[in-house]
């Protein structure tokens, strides 16, 4: 990603609409019509995969085993979680970890340890498209070498909770004698 940051936005997860998945679609085609070389890939199903919307610049995977996920994951650059409510998001964590700017609505818990705007990407108000779409936009005009900074502040806040971190953490409001 160093020496060509890809222009892809990558969605990873279920297809039902309390994902805003819908929202993420009409925002997309509006991005796409001012830059048209980036795209959106979106991996996963659910309830609402026949009702995907299917244009130019989207790619629907369908399910892909998470051992599967590694070339996608190399090929796509800004990570997009648009949900109206998300109390924590996991794969929020797994993609700063592997180094992905990131576009969360303001509805995923977890974006208050992994998102540190502007400086690993954006938050925009839930199920708001004209918010979305400007995250989106910000993103599109970044530099490569801004968006390679994102993704190193992604990583670094990412590794900043793992188990080891808990444990010392929950050990530190223990009192042993």
């Amino acid at each position: 990603k160093a020496k060509e940051f890809p222009k892809r936005f990558l969605y990873l997860g279920r297809y039902v609409e309390h994902k805003g998945i819908f929202e993420m679609w009409q925002a997309f085609a509006q991005v796409r019509s001012e830059y048209p070389e980036w795209e959106l890939w979106c991996v996963g199903t659910g309830d609402q995969f026949d009702e995907r919307i299917e244009t130019e610049g989207i790619k629907h995977f369908g399910f892909v085993q998470p051992s599967e996920l590694k070339p996608i994951l190399l090929e796509t650059g800004v990570y997009v979680l648009p949900s109206h409510f998300e109390p924590w998001g996991v794969s929020v964590q797994e993609m700063a970890i592997a180094g992905f700017p990131l576009i969360l609505s303001s509805s995923v818990g977890s974006k208050e340890q992994f998102l540190k705007e502007p400086e690993n990407g954006h938050e925009f108000e839930a199920e708001n498209v004209e918010e979305l779409v400007k995250s989106m936009l910000a993103i599109c005009r970044a530099s490569e070498e801004d968006l390679f900074s994102m993704a190193v502040k992604s990583r670094e806040l990412g590794r900043l909770n793992s188990p080891t971190h808990w444990a010392e953490k929950l050990l530190s409001f223990v009192h042993v004698d």
